[in-house]
């Protein structure tokens, strides 16, 4: 089933938006573009299906996204605060 270009045209607008919103906010990795979010998305989309087809109960896609995110770090001078 073929999505029109025109709802996928306005979808990836959207979408574009939403990351650049949250890229902004300090919550989602800056040197992604939506190009790469949607590959991986919609990869793990397709993994976590599979996954639940052997019955795994892994959650791909909440591994996903949560790799995107950006990196908190432990410094030794926070004595094991977590930093941005």
């Amino acid at each position: 089933m073929a999505v029109p270009a025109a709802v996928r045209e306005e979808f990836v607008r959207l979408f574009t938006e939403l990351l650049r919103r949250a890229q902004e906010a300090g919550a989602v990795r800056s040197d992604l573009d939506v190009a790469d979010v949607l590959d991986l998305v919609i990869g793990a989309a397709a993994a976590q299906r599979r996954a639940r087809q052997r019955g795994s109960g892994a959650d791909l896609l909440a591994v996903t996204l949560a790799g995107l995110r950006v990196a908190e770090r432990v410094s030794s001078s926070s004595k094991g605060k977590r930093v941005r």
